[in-house]
């Protein structure tokens, strides 16, 4: 297996307290390797599924099926939507067509019944729109219905819209929202009433002349009764402009902004979308007044407006942190803003006059920030899992234009304050089975009780298969209950194939999809008290702590054991003395209750250690 040296050893991690993720700051680019197009194994036949099936795989619920693999080029849309009556609804882009050309393309619809809880797909399946779209956004509206706003791929391109008065049932309506041609939307639904829609989108390239003379703007539209009309149409807001990011076709097509590398949301009349662009800043735009008036604020500042055409800055100092064009937003219930993004380390390379630049430096964790850290003060959240513990990272990976080895995170907030982020990363240990070198990717989810200054462990939430199936484009529902829901998609491929109908040039270090794959869309639920539970969670196990704490020696230590995973039970002192170790190792899953006889130990300060596979999870406890 080709891995290159990971930059930081593994540390047992003291779980008195919710660790703080470190950022890995790896100054030598990874190796770059040059792979030839791999073969895609299985049956490639199309199949219809005309109701949604479980998944064996994933343990999860396969709610529909697509051959086209393209959910975003970076930032995940919403595509998830609860109510209070325990209604669900999910879209994704969906095509039955085994082809490079996809003639049916469109959004894929399904719901769930909070009665029975089965998955029904609607009748229009593969797709909801009567052309051929894609990158859908789903919200339901104030008045118990359904909105779907997508792009198309028609010579006019206007954003189709697509909305029903019932959830789950009934036919859609469709209208034109846009003009002029527009791609790549998002969309929220907000108001206090919650009919004021809300979408971005950004303009084509061709039509500069009409937009600022921007090569590709992002201009915002809003609707205040669900789609029916709109108010403002077409909108480049200030802070947004060729003021602030320059008029120059050229200039913007060098360095701004890219496709897909946006997200929004909205809650009431605060509503609030940022761009993730790799080459530019990371900007929050946010308005608390449904939309009228909008504040910028710069949460990560790229130094350079032209970097991809600067030369000779390839020393340290011109490695700058950015994203890798994916990123998630949440206002949470006091109306402030979160935001994670997928992080990448750039710099030029030294050949003057070909405008490129290298990618690559290994980084093992989010960007995260909110609106509490003030502007350009960002932290790091989750981590790359060096599952077997041999201080080395997977270099290969299958291809997606989000390009980190953490990417596509979605983010919600739970019912006590807590903020969870879900993401896709590439995973040790499931290495695909055509060539033994290319990491598989898998949903992980970390969670932060403190308002997101620290946040704790990953947890991989893709079961490990003999398949070793590619999990990617997660989306959680914005709030948490006792229960995680989210969707993604998975096969048995590394990468996407749509990306490489036409090769992108200059592919290093990635693994190529050549054949379409029939996927799922997953739908699964995780219970918040087995698999997060609190911070202290790693490889299959959580601990709840000691009591008595302080103790005269009897003691009760709780551990929830939620995967079949070896664990140890063991005492030290403050030399790292091992002084008792726990005989009863066969531990079920679930909870297990283990009574300690420590009464032999003289008074003082010692660490109740768990040890699964490698993991140390470690609980002070003080003998009186």
């Amino acid at each position: 297996m080709k891995k290159i040296l990971l930059a930081f050893m593994t540390v047992s991690f003291c779980v008195s307290l919710n660790a703080q993720i470190k950022n890995i700051d790896n100054n030598t680019p990874a190796k770059y390797v040059v792979v030839t197009d791999a073969v895609v194994q299985g049956n490639q036949t199309s199949k219809t599924i005309n109701k949604p099936r479980t998944s064996e795989k994933n343990h999860g619920v396969s709610i529909g099926s697509t051959y086209y693999d393209l959910q975003t080029n970076s930032t995940v849309q919403d595509r998830l939507v609860m109510n209070s009556n325990g209604d669900i609804s999910a879209t994704w882009t969906a095509s039955r067509e085994n082809s490079t050309t996809f003639s049916d393309r469109g959004t894929g619809y399904a719901y769930r019944n909070p009665s029975t809880g089965e998955w029904t797909l609607d009748p229009s399946y593969p797709r909801i729109e009567t052309v051929r779209c894609g990158w859908s956004s789903l919200m339901y509206d104030g008045n118990g219905g359904e909105v779907v706003v997508a792009h198309t791929t028609e010579t006019i391109g206007n954003l189709k819209l697509n909305k029903r008065s019932s959830i789950g049932t009934g036919s859609w309506t469709q209208k034109d929202v846009s003009p002029t041609k527009l791609t790549w939307c998002r969309a929220a639904m907000g108001g206090n009433d919650g009919n004021t829609l809300h979408i971005i989108a950004a303009t084509d390239s061709a039509d500069w002349a009409n937009h600022q003379n921007m090569y590709r703007a992002i201009v915002y539209y809003r609707s205040q009764d669900a789609g029916s009309t709109f108010d403002k149409v077409n909108v480049i807001l200030p802070g947004i402009d060729s003021a602030a990011l320059g008029a120059s076709r050229t200039d913007f097509q060098s360095s701004a902004l890219d496709v897909d590398a946006y997200a929004i949301a909205a809650k009431g009349n605060t509503v609030a979308f940022a761009l993730f662009n790799r080459y530019s800043d990371i900007i929050l735009m946010k308005s608390t007044d449904n939309g009228s008036n909008w504040t910028k604020t710069i949460v990560n500042d790229f130094p350079y407006k032209n970097y991809r055409d600067m030369d000779n800055n390839c020393d340290s100092t011109h490695r700058h942190w950015t994203s890798d064009n994916s990123g998630a937003i949440l206002i949470d219930a006091s109306n402030k803003v979160h935001l994670a993004w997928g992080q990448s380390r750039i710099r030029n390379n030294d050949v003057q006059g070909d405008g490129s630049y290298i990618p690559g430096f290994f980084v093992d964790s989010l960007g995260y920030w909110n609106e509490s850290m003030g502007p350009k003060n960002f932290i790091h959240a989750g981590n790359y899992v060096d599952k077997n513990q041999d201080n080395q990272v997977i270099t290969m990976k299958g291809y997606y234009s989000g390009d980190a080895f953490l990417t596509m995170p979605n983010m919600s907030e739970g019912s006590d304050g807590s903020i969870y982020i879900a993401y896709s990363a590439v995973t040790e240990d499931t290495t695909w089975a055509s060539d033994g070198i290319t990491g598989m990717r898998h949903i992980h989810l970390v969670r932060s009780k403190d308002g997101g200054a620290t946040w704790g462990l990953p947890k991989d939430l893709t079961p490990h298969d003999p398949d070793l199936s590619e999990s990617v484009y997660p989306d959680m529902l914005p709030t948490v209950d006792n229960k995680i829901r989210l969707i993604y998609q998975h096969d048995w491929h590394p990468g996407n194939y749509v990306s490489q109908i036409t090769p992108p040039a200059n592919i290093f270090n990635f693994t190529l999809q050549t054949q379409a794959v029939d996927g799922e869309i997953v739908y699964i639920e995780v219970d918040t008290a087995l698999t997060i539970g609190i911070e202290k969670v790693i490889s299959g196990v959580s601990e709840t702590g000691v009591f008595p704490n302080p103790s005269n020696g009897n003691v009760d230590l709780t551990v929830v054991v939620y995967e079949e995973v070896d664990v140890q039970v063991y005492v030290t002192n403050i030399s790292g003395q091992i002084v008792y170790t726990y005989q009863n190792e066969s531990l079920k899953l679930g909870k297990n209750k283990i009574h300690m006889n420590l009464n032999g130990l003289n008074p003082g300060l010692y660490f109740v250690n768990v040890n699964a596979e490698g993991n140390i999870l470690t609980e002070k406890l003080m003998i009186k």
